[in-house]
Formats: structure tokens, sequence, C-alpha cells
């Protein structure tokens, strides 16, 4: 009885199939370095994917512990994600999150990253919103779905969900449980 009850207690819920960072896939996940979120746009994003990333990144991403700051535009790469407009590394994908430069010793820790959009703009403002929803999730260790429904993994679901871009709770609870 005591080992079932040691067993149940170190049992997090908090551990999920969309949670950790994957080395070296497609679409690169991993965590950052630490709770700034710190992001800019590249010269080519166009002005609705800005709105679009903004308005998830000042919605969503607050209601977590990590500290989302802007900075001015261009390239810095002291700074957590770059969005831009750029190609993708597989036919039919639409968004992509790359880790450019690991912490050094690291294979899941992203010092920079860049989140890249296929198109200017896409169909919806509430779609561009779920995917930068979905693509930033990728920068800070959120997976795809694994075997958990839309209505928990929200905008983290694949494909794009294109009238969800929120995080959800249960994404936020992993955010803060790392960040």
């Amino acid at each position: 009885m005591l080992a079932i009850s040691l067993l149940l207690a170190g049992t997090s819920t908090a551990v999920a199939s969309n949670w950790g960072a994957i080395y070296e896939e497609p679409t690169s996940v991993s965590f950052q370095d630490d709770s700034l979120l710190s992001y800019q746009w590249d010269a080519n994003l166009s002005s609705d994917m800005r709105t679009a990333s903004g308005a998830t990144l000042t919605g969503s991403y607050a209601l977590t512990d990590l500290n989302v700051t802007k900075f001015a535009d261009g390239h810095r790469t002291d700074l957590n994600n770059q969005y831009a407009i750029g190609s993708m590394p597989i036919s039919g994908l639409i968004g992509y999150h790359d880790c450019v430069y690991w912490v050094s010793g690291s294979r899941t820790r992203c010092r920079h990253g860049h989140v890249r959009y296929k198109n200017r703009s896409l169909s919806t403002n509430t779609y561009e919103r779920a995917l930068a929803c979905h693509e930033t999730g990728h920068s800070v260790g959120l997976r795809h779905q694994g075997s958990l429904s839309q209505s928990t993994v929200r905008c983290l679901y694949n494909p794009v969900p294109s009238t969800d871009p929120y995080l959800g709770s249960h994404n936020v609870a992993h955010i803060n449980g790392l960040y």
C-alpha cells in the first residue's frame, strides 16, 4: 500500500503527451533559456501577422508566468523569438519554429529561435492568431496534442484550429510549472 501511495504521489497531472523539448525535428520544440519571452518582428513580417502575433503574445502568453517583452524590430540574436515570413522546411507547412542558437551544452534549451510563417497574411485574423499561438508554444516547450483533445490543448492542436487562438489552462499550467 505504501508503494502505491508513493507512486501516486510522484505522478504529476502536468506531465502529458504535449510537453517537452524535442531536438532536431521538423517543427523543433524547445524550452526557452529563461522566463523572459522576448521577441521582435523581422522587416518582412506583414502588419496583419504583426497584429496577430502581438495579440496572442500579449493575450494568451500574458496569462502565464512568462515575462513577455517586445523589443525594437530588426534581428538581435539575444532575444528568444524572431517573427518573420520565410520558407518552410517541409512542403505543406504554414508555420514553423526553429531553434537557431542552443544554450551551450544543451539540446533542449533554446537561446534564440525563429517563428516563421509561409505567407504574409493567411485566412482570418483568428486563424493567424491561432497559428502565432501554436508556433510560439513550440518555442516554450509545447508539442502537438499527442492523445489529448482540442478542447484541452487548444491552439497546440494539429492541424492548427482556425477558431481557437488560445493556450488553454492545460498548457498554461505546463508553462508555469517550468518557468
